[in-house]
């Protein structure tokens, strides 16, 4: 069986891509289908935890699903903020509304925690 240049320092035994390049028992990917296939299963909306104890806030963000919660994200999307500032009592959310849409759109799946805060939004993937 033939290994997969991907580019990527994991594994894709599984795909095997009838539109790659055999050369010498190797399968080679041009840049456009290295992307449509690392998009198509690894990404994941999450969020993740910065700030101090008791002074949380957490950015929305598009990664891979095997990185660790903080890692370096792929595409930040936006802050939601918890804790309530100021007088007027309220809590902030600041999303790029397209940016999300664009990744659901492409087969990224949201987590539990980051889908409870996109219903609330009412963003979805129709």
């Amino acid at each position: 069986m033939p290994s997969i240049d991907t580019g990527y320092p994991f594994s894709w035994a599984l795909f095997r891509p009838l539109f790659a390049e055999k050369k010498n028992n190797h399968v080679t990917l041009n840049a456009a289908d290295r992307l449509n296939l690392f998009l198509a299963m690894a990404i994941r909306l999450r969020l993740a935890i910065h700030g101090l104890r008791n002074n949380r806030f957490f950015h929305l963000v598009a990664i891979d699903h095997r990185k660790a919660r903080n890692a370096k994200p792929i595409e930040l999307l936006g802050i939601y903020k918890p804790r309530i500032e100021g007088t007027e009592g309220n809590k902030t959310l600041e999303w790029s509304v397209s940016r999300i849409k664009y990744w659901l759109e492409k087969g990224a799946t949201p987590s539990e925690s980051a889908l409870g805060l996109l219903e609330r939004v009412c963003i979805s993937n129709d």
